[in-house]
């Protein structure tokens, strides 16, 4: 796969799960009168299975 399409991918990947997340984690908060904890919880899921899912596509490249 091109450099281009694995960066589109993860920057895809980036902005479609932290909208997701920021949207659910509020939702979630509000609903359970909570800290922002879901949200930040929701977020560093999102980061940093993105940035595992970048690493495991660009080693199985090379």
């Amino acid at each position: 796969m091109k450099g281009y399409q694995i960066a589109t991918r993860f920057v895809t990947r980036i902005v479609v799960g932290s909208l997701l997340a920021l949207f659910l984690g509020t939702k979630l908060d509000e609903f359970l009168h909570t800290t922002p904890f879901f949200l930040i919880c929701f977020l560093l899921y999102v980061l940093i299975g993105t940035g595992y899912l970048l690493i495991k596509e660009t080693q199985h490249g090379s």
